[in-house]
């Protein structure tokens, strides 16, 4: 297959949730990520929200991760997504223009056709 065909994925891997930042950082367990997570299917808060409700992390810092991690990891994952649908749009769009055959001689030099013409009276 040649590269013209090929679609590439610059960075695939889906936006890390929040709860991973907040146990990579070691301010919380798996564990408290597990019971807000249940907390939030049951009650369907937002998971900082439920964070800081029960005191285990400040609002502040659940803000700064959505504000400087969250949030621009997003934009570039929706923005890489946006440029993969482009390119298999442009692959797709070469493959149907491949297999479309070529106009043939025979139908360039078909004979004229007599054209009757009508009138009407208004």
């Amino acid at each position: 297959m040649s590269t013209s065909n090929q679609v590439f994925v610059h960075n695939s891997h889906p936006p890390k949730p929040l709860g991973a930042y907040l146990v990579e950082a070691k301010l919380l367990t798996p564990a408290h990520i597990e019971v807000a997570l249940y907390d939030q299917r049951e009650r369907g808060h937002r998971l900082g929200d439920i964070l800081a409700l029960r005191g285990w992390v400040k609002e502040e810092i659940i803000e700064w991760i959505m504000k400087n991690k969250l949030l621009p990891e997003r934009q570039i994952h929706e923005e890489d997504f946006d440029t993969v649908l482009l390119n298999l749009k442009e692959v797709l769009e070469q493959q149907e223009l491949e297999k479309t055959p070529p106009v043939s001689d025979d139908r360039l030099e078909m004979e004229p056709v007599e054209r009757e013409t009508l009138i009407l009276d208004l």
